[in-house]
């Protein structure tokens, strides 16, 4: 059974079995920083992002260029990587009683048809996914 465990800081502490890190450090970190949007709302565009509801238009439109094109290629490289993260658990820093945008991905590469997980349809963004579930 697949859950999020809490990264420990703890000398000797070592990751579960079957447990995949996807905090900051890793490409499946959340870009969206709880320091500056708050825990909810970085989880939210999290999943906006994930899912495409947060669409590559108004990724242009909010970020600058450069961070606009680092988040629409790193998002369809977390989409191919997805299938990879069925199954397993996943590790994060945050506090186990908050939200976690590893929740999200739990979600999305565990759900029988991931596109029902979003609230917008973007025909890309459910092909990559398609795809990266295959």
């Amino acid at each position: 059974m697949s859950s999020r465990v809490h990264l420990q800081r703890t000398k000797g502490w070592q990751l579960p079995p079957n447990t995949r890190k996807v905090d900051r450090s890793t490409v499946f970190g959340n870009p969206f920083e709880v320091g500056k949007y708050g825990v909810d709302d970085a989880v939210s565009m999290h999943r906006a992002w994930l899912t495409g509801a947060l669409t590559e238009q108004q990724i242009d439109a909010r970020f600058p260029r450069i961070v606009a094109k680092h988040l629409i290629a790193r998002r369809r490289r977390v989409l191919a990587s997805l299938r990879g993260l069925r199954g397993m658990s996943l590790a994060c820093g945050c506090p186990p009683s908050k939200g976690c945008h590893a929740d999200v991905l739990l979600e999305l590469a565990n759900a029988s048809n991931p596109l029902a997980c979003r609230s917008t349809q973007l025909r890309s963004v459910e092909l990559e996914i398609q795809l990266a579930l295959k």
